[in-house]
């Protein structure tokens, strides 16, 4: 039958019916070009006298077709995607080679690749995929590591631009940054690598592919999230450039700040350094050999020594994936460098035996056992302490608040702080607090803290029990003072709630209790010791003049009066200062510069004390009469 017809036969099924002799035939065909062969096929065939009957049905049947997916065994793991392919044909690298059953590295790629030509490459998946490649190399040494992964950043740059050509077009591709690579360093297993807290410490560190000629090449860090690796050709050639890195404003504070790289031969073809000159206001100038750093309190450029250690080649059976290993990598990061952590400040040592303080609105507690009021004006900075290396300022703000007699009190409340402490470095550093927060920002202020009026942020802390070590300077928030010791001196700023506020900006004020680091304190060794031969000023610095004389300044009067029971603070501490209120009052809160400066002095300069004779208040020694105290304490 199915000779007759011209079918293959497993498309011919019979079907014979006993006793009325009936055959049926069941005939599949594919088109209707078939059906149409196959029907003239039938007829002939049938067509003679012995059959009694015959009836032809044509049925046509539309089969849609199916797709059948399976998901991959074990042993097979899935083909790879294209961008296997393209990379290979790119990099003239098997990204993929070595993939375990699983197919890891397949999907790790695809994955990535897929986040790339979205534009939202995410780090997470490029740094398990780099650390995925890398275990299955069986590579161990940085060198073998940094080197992978400028490959695969290479190459996936390479194939996104193939890609999304449409999108970018052309150089625009090469050059964005959506096409850049980026892991987290932390994860790469490279403990000793990054020697700086301003790489490691980044969510991102971004691996930067040279487009172009290596001396026009222009490493830009202006992401604060980001540190920046890039490769340095170590062969020598006619132009000795290696780019320059530029620093933006934004993570530095300092415009148009950059670094110029040049490579150091010597009158050899080995590269013996990498020499940086910026043009920072400390002048950086440096030749860096491998494993070294250059490093400002603003930024840091390490010469990164993949080798393990400084100056050591490895010797390595195992070969890398291309022959091409003439690169060392320098890697840069912006901002402050935290210090080693410090050690566990000794406990708090108890107070001094007439310490020197401020408290509540404000009553001013001198050395000696002397006492002033002082008002202020609202919203003025005054310098409390200068001494060489130190300078302490606060700042009043009016309130109306109620004394318990009831006794209405227009007074006033120190609120904010601010410190100048000069580092070992010549560094000036801010710090600054708010009442009205648990929490403290350090400023870099330049050399000298010349830079008080453009104040570089370098870090901030909140919340209790935080604390922060720069230089020989220890800065400690506990549970609701902010502890500073620097160059011979301790200052506790503790904050306290206004109670029984009627009107003001404060909700918080700040008391303050300071003392000099004179020998026997426990911190000198940390801290430094104070100044003996210049004497510190300032409203309340002034006092430590070693006479032994104490004199009360002027004092307002909180003496219950039921008719009038109203006070107006008026007092500026007249009697016990040297020149007037005005003479300590400045603009800027970090501005070290007043008529009795200390702060630019050696410790080991002479500077004058104040002339008591010239002070109109009530002097008297200890010993012979109490201290007078203003009637609000």
């Amino acid at each position: 039958m199915a000779a007759a017809l011209s079918v293959p036969p497993e498309r011919v099924t019979i079907y014979v019916s006993a006793g009325s002799v009936v055959i049926t035939a069941t005939i599949e065909v594919e088109s209707t070009e078939s059906v149409e062969n196959v029907t003239s096929n039938v007829q002939a065939a049938l067509s003679t006298p012995t059959v009694a009957t015959a009836t032809l049905q044509v049925v046509t049947v539309e089969t849609v077709e199916t797709v059948y997916v399976a998901s991959p065994q074990p042993s097979m793991p899935p083909p790879a995607p294209p961008a296997g392919t393209e990379l290979l044909e790119e990099t003239g690298i098997d990204f993929l080679r070595g993939d375990d059953a699983n197919g890891t590295l397949v999907h790790g790629l695809t994955r990535m690749t897929q986040r790339f030509l979205q534009g939202t490459p995410e780090v997470s998946e490029t740094t398990t995929f780099a650390k995925d490649l890398i275990k299955s190399r069986g590579y161990n040494t940085p060198r073998k590591k940094l080197h992978t992964m400028f490959q695969l950043a290479t190459g996936i740059k390479k194939v996104t631009c193939r890609r999304a050509g449409s999108r970018y077009g052309g150089q625009q591709c090469t050059r964005s940054r959506a096409v850049s690579m980026k892991v987290d360093v932390t994860e790469m297993d490279m403990p000793d690598t990054f020697t700086d807290f301003r790489i490691v410490s980044k969510p991102a560190l971004r691996i930067e592919v040279l487009e172009g000629r290596e001396e026009d090449r222009e490493v830009s860090l202006d992401d604060p999230n980001e540190a920046v690796l890039f490769a340095v050709n170590r062969t020598r050639s006619d132009d000795l450039g290696c780019g320059t890195i530029r620093f933006d404003v934004a993570i530095t504070g300092v415009d148009y700040l950059h670094c110029n790289c040049t490579k150091n031969f010597g009158n050899s073809t080995t590269l013996l350094g990498l020499h940086f000159g910026c043009n920072d206001t400390d002048a950086s100038n440096k030749t860096l050999a491998k494993g070294d750093s250059l490093d400002t309190m603003t930024f840091i450029v390490q010469y990164v020594d993949g080798n393990g250690g400084a100056g050591r080649r490895l010797t390595e059976t195992d070969t890398l994936d291309d022959s091409t290993d003439d690169g060392d990598y320098v890697a840069t990061g912006a901002g402050i460098k935290p210090p080693s952590a410090p050690p566990e400040p000794p406990s708090p040592p108890s107070p001094p035996l007439a310490p020197v303080m401020a408290r509540q609105d404000p009553h001013l507690h001198l050395a000696h056992g002397g006492s002033a009021d002082f008002r202020g004006e609202d919203g003025a900075w005054y310098i409390l302490v200068s001494a060489p290396g130190v300078h302490m300022a606060a700042r009043t703000r009016d309130s109306t608040f109620m004394l318990p007699q009831p006794l209405l009190v227009y007074g006033s409340f120190f609120t904010e702080v601010a410190f100048v402490i000069k580092g070992a470095s010549g560094r000036g550093y801010g710090v600054h607090s708010d009442a009205h927060s648990i929490a403290y920002s350090v400023y870099d202020l330049g050399k000298n803290g010349r830079d008080f009026k453009k104040p570089l942020l370098i870090a901030k802390r909140v919340g209790v029990w935080t604390n922060l070590y720069i230089e020989n300077i220890g800065i400690y928030y506990k549970q609701a003072t902010l502890v500073l010791r620097g160059n011979g001196w301790e200052a506790n700023s503790t904050r306290h709630p206004i109670y029984n506020k009627i009107a003001g900006a404060p909700e918080w004020r700040l008391d303050f209790t300071m003392r000099q680091l004179t020998g026997n304190t426990g911190f000198e060794s940390a801290h430094g010791t104070s100044s003996k031969s210049c004497h510190p000023h300032g409203l309340i610095a002034q006092s430590y003049d070693e006479d032994g004389i104490a004199i009360d300044g002027a004092q307002d009067n909180y003496d219950y009066n039921r008719t009038r029971p109203i006070v107006r603070t008026k007092a500026q501490a007249e009697g016990a200062i040297e020149g007037k209120a005005r003479d300590y009052k400045i603009t800027e809160m970090f501005n070290t510069s007043f008529a009795f400066t200390r702060f630019l002095a050696q410790s080991s300069d002479t500077c004058a004390v104040r002339d008591v004779n010239k002070l109109m208040g009530r002097k008297w020694k200890r010993g012979e009469a109490p201290p007078r105290v203003s009637g609000a304490e």
